[in-house]
């Protein structure tokens, strides 16, 4: 059972150490954190200035009812 448990710990560090921006909850997570969003948009858009990150948590709210993950 140990090594079961150090197999699947050795191949979720394989994992996490391989992930890259490519990755959707890598990207997700990313894009919900202000300060690296800005980050990785200045790296991609190196010509434009980017003062602020601006959430719209409306447009979250509609989808997520839209989606029916909660109700109105």
């Amino acid at each position: 059972m140990k090594q079961n448990t150090l197999k699947k710990e050795f191949v979720n560090t394989l994992i996490w150490e391989n992930a890259r921006i490519s990755n959707d909850f890598i990207f997700g997570k990313v894009m919900q954190d202000a300060a690296l969003c800005k980050e990785l948009l200045q790296i991609i858009l190196p010509d434009l200035t980017i003062d602020h990150i601006e959430y719209k948590a409306l447009l979250i709210y509609s989808f997520l009812i839209k989606e029916n993950i909660i109700k109105n």
